[in-house]
């Protein structure tokens, strides 16, 4: 990327900054400076000039550009934006454009000139930086085409082997479990024994998570069945099985799991999909519940998550939002970067990390999107957590926003304020 830097240098000798820009993962309405990732700046100016402190880029620039997906082209200082990040760099001209990777925004490549160093840019600088960008995206389409393949092939390889397992041990627990009935039949008493329970709970454990397997692959490759479903008893029935099969009697006196779902809320969703999305974000909160605590808490204490329902302010009146709220600590910003990504886990024991990237495909294929909120710090009133939530269509006829059909994740910078909106506090 350096050289191609030097060779828009080349063909533009009037340039005094040429950058090129990732735009990070999450960022929904606004490009913000936490979405954005600079690579390298090539700066063309003299060793004086350069040491002026000029702004390499303009956020106001990339947003314009961001919103309207078009080259962005100023010719004179009296065409560009009146902000800071403008007048701080004293640019006499700029052109922005956008790069694309799978049909969605990835980047920007922004160029300007500055004032006393060399003439503005001319509308041929532009049209011909536009059919730059073009063929860069190209390259860059190529590039993810090929990784979402080989990504694509290990992960369906990898559920395959996960379902087959799953298949083979689905028969062999099943006759353990008949053998142990039997043993209760002849021997009753053996039922009282605290060791029999246990192997009874850790026999129905394995049960669940075969079962799960299998339905995590059919759900993720299926054909989906859309109808519209009351919210609030699917959270029931996933918040009882999370708390059965991940929860041992210990944990059950210190953690609270709580529905807090409007019971009058709906959303148009496959029931089997929104269960498997909401089992791997109760499952997940629980579990991380569970090692943010560590036994360090004092036994009357307890971690709390809840999981609220509620209208979505982003969108239109035709999606709801389904949230589960947790204090287990925050994801750190490095693996809130990676989400959504296959193979990628927080777990040093579990190697897989399919779950939430199938949870996105099951959203994005009932029309929905996921948001997450997290924070590794006390924000406000809220301890460190994580919100997550699924942005739902209410009905078949709900419109796709632009903000759906742009990503199928956002991160939320202000972890308090969305908090405070999902759970209705002022």
């Amino acid at each position: 990327m350096q050289r191609y830097r030097r060779a828009l240098a080349n063909v533009f000798p009037n340039v005094a900054y040429v950058a090129c820009i990732d735009l990070l993962p999450g960022c929904g309405q606004e490009v913000t400076a936490q979405f954005v990732g600079v690579k390298d700046v090539v700066s063309y100016c003299s060793a004086k000039s350069a040491g002026m402190g000029a702004t390499k880029f303009s956020l106001h620039i990339l947003n314009e550009v961001y919103h309207t997906q078009q080259l962005a082209f100023y010719g004179t200082d009296a065409e560009l934006p009146d902000t800071q990040s403008v007048r701080g760099g004293e640019m006499s001209s700029c052109i922005c454009a956008p790069l694309w990777r799978r049909n969605e925004i990835s980047g920007f490549l922004h160029m300007h000139t500055l004032s006393g160093l060399g003439r503005p840019f001319a509308r041929r600088d532009a049209q011909l930086f536009w059919l730059l960008a073009n063929i860069s995206s190209q390259y860059l389409n190529r590039a993810a085409d090929a990784k979402q393949r080989s990504t694509m092939r290990a992960a369906a390889a990898a559920g395959l082997a996960v379902s087959g397992l799953a298949h083979d041990s689905q028969s062999i627990l099943r006759t353990l479990g008949l053998n142990m009935e039997g043993v209760e039949k002849t021997n009753p008493e053996i039922m009282a024994n605290a060791c029999w329970k246990d192997v009874k709970e850790d026999l129905e454990l394995l049960r669940f998570i075969s079962r799960d397997a299998i339905e995590r692959l059919e759900t993720a490759t299926g054909e989906l069945v859309m109808r519209s479903v009351q919210l609030h008893p699917i959270v029931e029935e996933i918040i009882q099985r999370c708390s059965d099969y991940f929860l041992d009697h210990a944990d059950r006196s210190r953690v609270r799991v709580v529905n807090a779902c409007d019971k009058s809320h709906r959303a148009m969703v496959d029931p089997q999909g929104l269960k498997q999305v909401l089992m791997n974000c109760v499952k997940n909160s629980l579990l991380a519940l569970k090692k943010s605590d560590n036994g360090h808490r004092d036994q009357s204490d307890y971690g709390e998550i809840k999981v609220f329902s509620c209208r979505d302010s982003e969108m239109p009146d035709d999606y709801c939002l389904v949230s589960v709220c947790d204090s287990a600590g925050g994801i750190s910003e490095k693996v809130l970067q990676q989400l959504g990504e296959p193979f990628v886990t927080t777990e040093q024991t579990k190697r897989l990390g399919l779950g939430m990237y199938i949870a996105m495909e099951i959203v994005e294929r009932m029309g929905g999107q996921i948001r997450i909120a997290s924070s590794t710090k006390p924000a406000g009133q809220y301890p460190t957590g994580t919100v997550l939530s699924l942005c739902l269509p209410i009905s078949s006829q709900a419109p796709k926003p632009v903000a759906i059909k742009k990503q199928r994740f956002v991160l939320v910078a202000d972890y308090a304020a969305y908090r405070s909106h999902i759970e209705g506090l002022p």
